[in-house]
This record gives C-alpha cells, sequence and structure tokens, in this order.
C-alpha cells in the first residue's frame, strides 16, 4: 500500500518537471507568417438562387510550424451587411473540439470546404445590398475578407412585364434591347420593389440593377427603357444559350425573332456549354454644344482599334429603331492623322439633334454605339429637348374629353388616342383641368395630373389611353352651369373647352345629361298611344308621350338637329320600343321633307299615323321603325317589355329586313348580351355572338357614340358595360362586375387547370417551365394563360424555394368537381 502512494506521488512530480521545460511546439504556433488564403475563384456579384463555396488555405511563407485547429469547422466565416450589423455567421456550425496540425515550409494547407446559400440566421434570403465576409481561422488568430454584391429576387408579384428586342448593329453583334412595362389598369409604385433584369448564357451573366432609371411611378401601359447590352451574334442561335429575366420571375429565352411560333421554339435543343466570347464595351463620351451631340473616345488607351481612321456610328432608340447607320472619317474629322499618341480625347462624330427644318428628333433614351476596329463604344443618351414650333409638331395623338356630373361631383373623361399605338409623355404632369361655374362665388379647384416620367412612353390597348377624374362639388345644386377647360400637354399643348349643366335645384345625372340628336320624325302608333320616334343610320330616340311634352312638337317626315335631355320614365308608354326616352330643349335645326315624284305612283297628301301592321309593309322604306322594334327582341334580358301578340308577331319580322335593319339587329344583340353579361371583354363578345372582328368592332363603336354602352381598359382586355343607373364611367374598378371564367376544357387554359388538378393529388405544383414542357407549348404562351387564370382566381403562384410553382385554388377545384365538362374528360 505504501508502495503504492509512492508511485503515485513520483508520478505528479515527473509532470511537473516536465511542465517546466520550454516546449518548442508552443513556440511554433505563435508563428504570424501564417496566411489564410481563397483559393476559389469568387465572385463580386451574387444573386438569389447562387450558392457561395469557400475554398480555404492556410499558406506557410516561412520555416515549419505546428498549430492547433479545430476539425469541426476549421475556419469561421461572419457576414456584415453595409450598416455593420452581422446577418449570419458559421461559429454556430462549430463543436468544441481540437488538433494538432504541422504545415510544412511554403506549404497549402486545405481547409474543410463550407457553402452558404445567402440566409441569414432565421434561414431567410438576405436583402439586395453590399455585404462583407470576414474569415477567421478557428484557433489562430489570423484572418481574411471579402466584399461582394448581392440581389434578391424582385417582389413584383406578377405586377411587371420585362420585353426583349434584338437590333441588329453590324456583322459581329446585336443590341440586346429591356423595356419594362406595367400591363396591368393600376400604377404601381416602385420604392418598395427590387427589380433586377438577368441576362445570362453558360458563362456569362449581365446584371442590370435599376429596372426603373429612377421613375417613382409606372402607371398603366406605361414602359421604361430599363437597360441594354451589346452582344456577340454567335450567342443567338438555335440552341436558347441566351436566356433573360426579372430575377425571381420566370425565364425567357432571347431569340433574334420575337415572332418565333410556339412549333419552332419547341424544336430547339437545350444549350450545350461552349465558349462564346463576349464584347468588351468602352466609355463614350458626349458632350452637347447646342443642338448636337459631339461622340468622343480615349483612343490612346485602346491598341485593338487599327490603323483605319473609320468609325462605324450607329443610333437606336427606345422603341429599338435604328435611326441612324453611317461610317465616318475621324482622322478627317480632326484633322489629324492615325497617331493614337498624339490625340487622347478624338471627336467620332456630331450628332445633330434637330432636322433640316429645325425640328428636334423624338424625345426619348438613345443607345449610342460606336465600333473602330474590334473595340466598341456605348453611351446612353436621354433626349428632353421640346419642339415649340407649330411646323415641328406630328399631332398624331387625339385628345377626346369628356364630363358628367353624378351626385356631388363632376366626372372626367380623357381619351388619348395614337395612330401608331404609342402615346410618348413629355412632361410630369401631362393634364391640368380647371372648372369656372356660373356663379362667381363659387369656387371649385382645378387639379393636375401629374407623376408621369417624361421620355417614358404608353402603350394602351386598343391605341386608346383612358385618364379618369373625379371632383366633389359643394352646393352643386346652386350651379346651373360649369365651364371646364382642359390643358393636355403631349408633344404639344392641346387646350379644350365644354360645358356641364344643371338644372336650379336638381343636378343632371349621367343618364339625364344634354346630348345632341339628329334625325328624321316618325309617328308610331299602338294600343290606341302614340310615339314619335327619330332616327339616323347610327341612332333612334323615342320622345316622350305628346301629353306630356312641353313646347315642341315634331312633324312627320321632317329633319333636325337638336338638344335633347335623357329621360328615365318607367312608366312611360313608348318605352315598349326599348329605345332611349328623350325630351327636347332647344332646335339647332329643322328642315321638311322634299317632296319626291315617282313613276309608279303619286305619294299621297297630308299627315298619316302609322300603325304596327304598316311597319310590316314598309319595312324598307322606314327601316328606323323597323330597328325601335328589333330592339325590343335584342333587349329581352335587361328592359321589360310586354308579351302581346303584337309583339310576338313583331320577332317574325327578323331576317326579313335589309342591311341597315340587320346592323341595328346586331347591336341590339350587343346590348341585350352585355346587359346580360356586364364587363364581357372584346374577344369573349366576338366568340359569344359569332362576329367578325371587323363586323363587332364596327358596332361597338356605334354603339360607344349613342352613348348606350362604355368600355374600361383591364389589363390586357378591353371590357364594355351598358349604360345605365348602376354601371357608368368613373365607378371604382374594384365595384364593377367581371364575367365568370369558365374556359373550354379542350382549351390551353382547361388543359392547364386538368394537369394542374392531375399534380395536385400527388402533392406537386410545377413551375411554369415544367408546365411547358408537359404541354408541349413554349413558356411564353403559358405564361400568358397563368396570367389570365390568375386574374380569375382560379391559378394562384406561390413562391417555393428559388421558384415560382402554380397551384389550384378553392374555386377552381370547386370549378373542376361541379363542371360536367371537364367531369366529362376525366372519366
Amino acid at each position: 500500500m505504501a508502495g503504492g502512494t509512492r508511485l503515485v506521488v513520483a508520478l505528479l512530480a515527473g509532470v511537473f518537471l516536465l511542465s517546466i521545460i520550454p516546449h518548442s511546439y508552443g513556440q511554433e504556433s505563435t508563428n504570424s507568417n501564417l496566411i489564410l488564403l481563397l483559393e476559389s475563384d469568387i465572385e463580386q456579384t451574387y444573386i438569389e438562387g447562387d450558392r457561395l463555396t469557400l475554398d480555404v488555405q492556410l499558406f506557410n511563407p516561412a520555416e515549419k510550424v505546428t498549430i492547433s485547429n479545430n476539425p469541426s469547422c476549421e475556419f469561421i466565416f461572419t457576414v456584415i451587411n453595409s450598416f455593420g450589423d452581422e446577418v449570419y455567421s458559421s461559429e454556430t456550425t462549430c463543436r468544441n473540439q481540437i488538433q494538432t496540425i504541422v504545415i510544412e515550409e511554403n506549404e497549402k494547407y486545405d481547409l474543410t470546404t463550407q457553402y452558404w446559400d445567402f440566409t441569414d440566421a432565421e434561414n431567410q434570403i438576405i436583402p439586395s445590398g453590399t455585404y462583407t465576409i470576414y474569415l477567421y481561422h478557428s484557433k489562430e488568430p489570423i484572418h481574411n475578407s471579402l466584399v461582394f454584391e448581392f440581389y434578391s429576387s424582385s417582389n413584383n408579384n406578377n405586377y411587371l412585364d420585362l420585353k426583349a428586342k434584338l437590333v441588329d448593329i453590324d456583322d459581329g453583334s446585336y443590341l440586346a434591347q429591356f423595356t419594362i412595362y406595367n400591363p396591368s389598369t393600376e400604377p404601381i409604385i416602385t420604392d418598395n420593389i427590387d427589380c433586377t433584369i438577368i441576362l445570362e448564357n453558360q458563362i456569362y451573366r449581365f446584371i442590370f440593377d435599376d429596372c426603373f432609371n429612377g421613375a417613382a411611378i409606372l402607371h398603366p401601359f406605361e414602359n421604361i427603357y430599363s437597360s441594354s447590352q451589346l452582344i456577340p451574334k454567335e450567342w443567338i442561335n438555335d440552341n436558347r444559350s441566351l436566356k433573360y429575366s426579372i430575377l425571381g420571375d420566370d425565364e425567357n429565352y432571347l431569340f433574334l425573332s420575337n415572332e418565333i411560333s410556339d412549333d419552332i421554339q419547341e424544336e430547339i435543343l437545350p444549350a450545350t456549354v461552349q465558349y462564346l466570347p463576349s464584347i468588351t464595351v468602352n466609355e463614350l463620351v458626349l458632350n452637347q454644344v447646342d443642338s448636337a451631340i459631339s461622340l468622343q473616345v480615349n483612343l490612346a488607351e485602346h491598341s485593338n482599334v487599327g490603323s483605319e481612321c473609320y468609325a462605324d456610328v450607329n443610333i437606336v432608340n427606345d422603341l429599338g429603331d435604328l435611326v441612324n447607320s453611317l461610317s465616318v472619317d475621324y482622322c478627317e474629322m480632326n484633322n489629324k492623322s492615325t497617331d493614337r499618341n498624339t490625340n487622347i480625347m478624338t471627336d467620332l462624330y456630331q450628332w445633330e439633334l434637330t432636322n433640316a427644318h429645325g425640328c428636334y428628333i423624338e424625345q426619348g433614351k438613345y443607345t449610342l454605339i460606336v465600333g473602330i476596329g474590334d473595340s466598341y463604344y456605348s453611351a446612353d443618351y436621354q433626349n428632353h429637348n421640346t419642339n415649340v414650333a407649330i411646323s415641328c409638331m406630328s399631332n398624331h395623338i387625339n385628345v377626346d374629353p369628356e364630363n358628367f356630373i353624378l351626385d356631388d361631383s363632376i366626372y372626367n373623361r380623357i381619351t388619348l388616342t395614337s395612330v401608331d399605338g404609342v402615346i410618348r409623355l413629355y412632361s410630369n404632369c401631362i393634364i391640368k383641368i380647371q372648372y369656372v361655374s356660373n356663379i362667381e362665388a363659387y369656387d371649385i379647384p382645378s387639379f393636375e395630373i401629374c407623376g408621369y416620367t417624361p421620355g417614358n412612353y404608353l402603350t394602351p390597348q386598343d391605341n386608346s389611353y383612358i385618364i379618369s377624374h373625379k371632383s366633389e362639388v359643394p352646393d352643386l345644386e346652386h350651379m346651373e352651369k360649369i365651364d371646364v377647360s382642359y390643358k393636355i400637354n403631349l408633344e404639344f399643348i392641346h387646350y379644350h373647352e365644354n360645358s356641364v349643366y344643371t338644372h336650379l335645384g336638381q343636378t343632371i345625372k349621367i343618364e339625364n345629361e344634354l346630348i345632341s340628336v339628329n334625325g328624321q320624325w316618325d309617328l308610331v302608333q299602338f294600343n290606341g298611344d302614340s310615339c314619335w320616334m327619330i332616327s339616323s343610320p347610327n341612332s333612334a330616340f323615342m320622345l316622350s308621350n305628346l301629353e306630356q311634352s312641353e313646347g315642341y312638337i315634331p312633324h312627320k317626315g321632317w329633319n333636325g338637329e337638336y338638344s335633347a335631355s335623357l329621360v328615365d320614365d318607367q312608366n312611360n308608354g313608348c318605352g315598349l320600343f326599348g329605345l332611349p326616352i328623350i325630351t327636347i330643349n332647344s332646335v339647332y335645326s329643322e328642315s321638311e321633307p322634299v317632296a319626291q315624284v315617282f313613276l309608279s305612283e303619286q305619294e299621297p297628301d297630308g299627315e298619316e299615323t302609322v300603325t304596327i301592321t304598316e311597319i310590316a309593309l314598309i319595312s324598307v322604306t322606314s327601316s328606323s321603325i323597323v330597328f325601335g322594334l328589333l330592339v325590343i327582341i335584342s333587349n329581352t334580358e335587361s328592359i321589360r317589355i310586354p308579351t302581346t301578340t303584337a309583339g310576338l308577331w313583331l320577332l317574325g319580322l327578323v331576317g326579313k329586313t335589309h342591311e341597315t335593319s340587320d346592323g341595328r339587329f346586331q347591336r341590339g344583340r350587343l346590348i341585350g348580351y352585355l346587359t346580360a353579361n356586364p364587363g364581357c371583354h372584346f374577344r369573349a363578345l366576338m366568340a359569344a355572338l359569332s362576329m367578325s372582328n371587323g363586323q363587332i368592332t364596327h358596332h361597338l363603336r356605334l354603339l360607344e357614340n349613342q352613348e348606350l354602352i362604355w368600355r374600361v381598359n383591364d389589363g390586357r382586355f378591353v371590357r364594355y358595360y351598358p349604360l345605365n343607373n348602376s354601371l357608368y364611367p368613373g365607378m371604382n374598378p374594384e365595384n364593377l362586375p367581371v364575367p365568370l371564367l369558365s374556359p373550354d376544357p379542350k382549351s390551353l387554359q382547361g388543359k392547364i387547370l386538368t394537369l394542374l388538378d392531375d399534380e395536385h393529388q400527388y402533392g406537386d405544383f410545377p413551375t411554369q417551365s415544367e408546365l411547358a414542357k408537359k404541354l408541349s407549348k413554349s413558356q411564353q404562351l403559358i405564361s400568358h394563360h397563368l396570367r389570365t387564370l390568375q386574374k380569375y382566381g382560379l391559378v394562384e403562384k406561390r413562391k417555393m424555394g428559388i421558384k415560382n410553382r402554380y397551384k389550384l385554388t378553392k374555386e377552381a377545384i370547386f370549378l373542376l368537381e361541379t363542371d360536367l365538362e371537364f367531369i366529362k374528360l376525366k372519366e
């Protein structure tokens, strides 16, 4: 027992003696010559979906050294944002382990590779911004750092469209142009939207981080020329090598033609990985002197410009038009030789901003590209110069202002119609509205419609852009007339003036608005009631009952133009015919019928009344009466029409009329269908009524001119509504009815719903590209129909990981379970 105690004491003494002897390894571990190296190719920019690979080495440039190391995390990295806040640290993954490693002189010791997917401590994608990564060895005081830029996905929620166009510059290059477009009917506030455009192939990636170019608001149908990139023609080939997108949205492929059919696109094979050279674009200096732009480059900085004195100059506008292309001799222009060392800044070309008549070129953004030898130079120029001379103004914009009064407010609607479909914005405030009451004591504030970005442009549906405004007017009942003046600032300033009238003590609502009517008078009798009807080829109205008429009594066969008011009288017997009822306020002009001599028979003398029976006998010569009767048939869904024997007998007249009455019958069908289906859009109307494009466009225009219907732009659709007490221009768009969408199961939209339903059974939610592949259609076509289905609430988009996936809504599931056509298709 005593021997065991002595042995323990001796061991402890030995350990103490060893501990006081200096240890050579301890001295080597304090070596400060070790360097922490990043061996992987670290990019300066990353986007959501990328993964950062950190391959780190310890390099020892001096004598052999022994150090401590934590094998569970040999180095630690911490990510700091531009505000100095820590967003992520890998230290949380480390375990408390230790080992000793020896690094020889000039040896590079590989540490364990680590990865980061740009998420924070809560596993959320970090926001766009500039970040610094600090790297530390786990045990030794050795560190390194790197700075990078990160771009997160857009949060535009499908409100933005990205349009791309290729412009042929020369034998070796295209200019890829990118335009941001608002296809909706609501303005988009850009402050809270992250929008980054990505253009990439297998090797190169271009990032454009300013989609809006400083614009705070993107109005409905407004376009912003966001960015451009010069690319080699070899990049545009038959294998989908180049794709573009708003970061986070579905990708598209860039083709030479934007009109490639779906069949051709589906035959294109996936891209093969190969090296494709890029184009280095140098700075082109622009100096404006008066009405000209001087293009300058620094040739001394570039040795591959060749020995020639020629430069190819190309100028492209923001609509994708090559407005100028020429070759210039810049040596002659500078009166110098080709010695690059004697002239640092070289003038290449003077671009005149005016034509021979002194008129400025169109406003907007222009991209200027200069090619000298194998070198390219480029710059953008925003032209804000405005023409003031009348001779310089093209006047291709038609302005049509309208006013009406409803309750205690004035509603203004300005329709801008462009010949070529493009409405250029020339000012921040494009419309100013002023009101002047006939009573000086009442001051109605003026109003300006602002927030537009000069240089941008609008591309509205049907080439017409509608701007609406509502002004509340207290004490409106005391005013008799309000003069409204418009100042519309487009390519040149348009001035328009008109008036809104009221009755003292009563506001004229939209249905009682003063209108102008013209045509020929006829007298119609039915069941003892006499009704006067005035008709022209494009309109027809019924006058109030004769006993209710005050002051003016028509004459049969007379023609005239009158000021009238629409009357809402449900008890009026003349309402039987389904035509608008009016009262005449004043006579603008009136003329007696011109006597005509017929070879076959004499015109009877005297004024005759026409009974319903006689209408059928003279339907050719009195087509306006037939029109009134045909409207009865066409409006059965919206107007209470007595089901009398005479009314049923009139049904037999349909089909017996000639061309004029047929057109009126078609317009009656349109009104009846819109009454039953308010908000039906153009193509749906065309399909439902089996009319051609030109036919339905003609009849819709006539009905709008008669103020029987009105329309509103709704994204890609133009919706039509009957004009009545509950549906009128200026309403909140959210309160307007929209017909439910029930796609044909055999249509592409129906196939998309069926495929999503099949995938839903297995808990899968496909992406746009997966849908396109399974349906053998292009992504562009699938994207269009997905947006339509989203708009009608049948499909919703979900962000899952880094991709957008699509699933059915409850409404769509109900539709598929109850619609007989879908059920038959499944069976």
